[in-house]
């Protein structure tokens, strides 16, 4: 007897890979924490990359859940947040992966049993979601220095802090600034940059970014351009980086925007919430304003 509740149902996608801590025990947890008297629940788990992108649009098609909950970290959060803009059916988060960038602006606790008592009070928000060339990001999106680091991180088996630092790191002395002409504000200028990237959290993770004070429902981006800088700057430039104080550099140049074109010389890698995912000279930059429904903790 349920009293008269009507339960939600809700999927688990499980990603077996994501970042540095174990998945193992994620189903005997779930069953302990969630709320039965209030969900349904199942879990599935995705077999290879971008698998959970098929498993979230059959989810939303078939109208078989309320809330589907990426278990992973913020690649796998992109999977299926993408496949839930302009839906009714909500995003849940728990994560697993090294970074975790769009859980930590959200507040959603990174303690997996925390996590999911969240799920518990189902409490909702709706937030922006940027567009780079018709592929959604959720956190951020850019070229320049941040690509090439989410493209060196991918490869490497050290992950987690450690890793993600010595990335940061390892290429600086070797890199060469990015140059392309935008188009922004009814404004066009060419710049050569070490780094460009829409902000739409603020956050790279590991509470880590470019703009803290990013606000996911203000219906707009933040464009940020880092200027080159000496050498002998490196240092300084990568601790404001991690203390989340670059954006009080001269540095670093922040425009508020809700649509802009890149246009590079030749081709560059790009980057989506970390991820390295394809190479282009154009780039068309948007937001959704109030497109993604999220699971968020009871403030």
């Amino acid at each position: 007897m349920n009293d008269g509740i009507v339960k939600k149902r809700i999927l688990f996608i499980v990603n077996p890979v994501a970042g540095v801590r174990s998945k193992v025990g994620i189903p005997d947890l779930i069953e302990q924490e969630i709320d039965t008297r209030q969900y349904d629940c199942h879990i599935a788990y995705t077999q290879f990359a971008g698998h959970a992108v098929y498993i979230t649009q059959e989810a939303v098609a078939e109208k078989l859940y309320d809330i589907v909950v990426a278990v992973g970290g913020d690649g796998s959060v992109n999977e299926v947040a993408s496949q839930l803009v302009d839906t009714p059916v909500a995003l849940g988060i728990i994560p697993l992966g090294s970074g975790n960038g769009l859980a930590r602006k959200l507040g959603i606790p990174m303690q997996q049993r925390a996590a999911i008592q969240t799920l518990n009070h189902c409490h909702t928000t709706t937030v922006d979601v940027g567009l780079i060339n018709n592929r959604y990001f959720f956190s951020n999106a850019g070229i320049g220095y941040s690509a090439m680091v989410a493209a060196r991180f991918s490869g490497r088996k050290n992950r987690g802090m450690t890793g993600y630092a010595l990335t940061i790191a390892g290429g600086l002395s070797r890199y060469r600034p990015v140059s392309c002409h935008i188009d922004c504000n009814n404004t066009g200028f060419e710049t050569s940059a070490f780094d460009i990237t829409f902000n739409n959290s603020g956050q790279f993770g590991y509470g880590m970014g470019l703009t803290p004070h990013s606000n996911l429902s203000d219906g707009q981006l933040e464009l940020t351009i880092v200027r080159h800088f000496p050498l002998f700057q490196i240092f300084w430039v990568v601790l404001l980086f991690i203390i989340n104080r670059l954006y009080k550099s001269h540095y670093l140049k922040k425009i508020e925007m809700q649509k802009a074109t890149l246009r590079c010389p030749k081709p560059v890698q790009a980057q989506i919430d970390g991820d390295p995912v394809f190479i282009a000279d154009t780039f068309e930059v948007s937001v959704k304003q109030q497109a993604l429904k999220v699971v968020v903790p009871d403030k």
